[in-house]
């Protein structure tokens, strides 16, 4: 699948352009998205870290080509030690 980047060190400069040309595309002719898969040996601290390492990169791009940037919509963590009854996430 050309839409599936494996990643095993990191996110590096030729992910980020596949990732920004996939997404943010102007013509139909590519996905409109991107699969990441960083590996089973990644812990959730380095997870996080690139994760914000993406949002970052991709901004700069989206900045230089359509002068905004983006924003974090949701970026809570939390460990979910037992199951919870039937609930709503978010419901205020």
């Amino acid at each position: 699948m050309n839409d599936h980047l494996k990643v095993e060190n990191g996110l590096q400069n030729s992910d980020i352009e596949h990732i920004f040309s996939n997404v943010f595309r102007e013509k139909f002719d590519k996905s409109g998205f991107a699969v990441i898969t960083f590996g089973d040996k990644m812990d959730s601290k380095s997870l996080r870290n690139q994760m914000i390492h993406l949002k970052k990169s991709l901004s700069e791009k989206c900045e230089k080509a359509f002068g905004c940037e983006l924003d974090y919509y949701w970026l809570g963590r939390f460990n979910q030690q037992t199951t919870t009854k039937y609930h709503r996430d978010n419901d205020t």
